[in-house]
């Protein structure tokens, strides 16, 4: 018999289905904290943003970049990767 998920542990996959469609790659190491190219303006970065420079909580869905300064929650990011508002909030409701 499994285990059953915790309420954090059911958050944390609801935001990471989340950031996954919108094409943002997670690293399955990361517990709480996950280290991502920046996906907000990444034209803005030297070298690109080569190095992961932007933070993601999987836990709360909170991202910040450390270069450029853009941060927010899922629907921010939805809205960064091109999504419409109304687009951004369908994408949480089906997660």
């Amino acid at each position: 018999m499994a285990a059953p998920r915790t309420c954090r542990g059911r958050w944390r996959e609801q935001h990471a289905g989340v950031l996954r469609a919108l094409g943002v790659e997670l690293a399955e190491w990361g517990q709480r904290e996950v280290s991502v190219s920046c996906f907000a303006d990444p034209e803005v970065h030297a070298r690109q943003d080569r190095d992961a420079s932007c933070s993601v909580n999987v836990e709360s869905g909170l991202w910040n970049c450390h270069g450029c300064g853009e941060g927010g929650g899922l629907c921010d990011a939805a809205t960064e990767l091109g999504k419409t508002p109304r687009e951004a909030m369908n994408l949480l409701i089906a997660y």
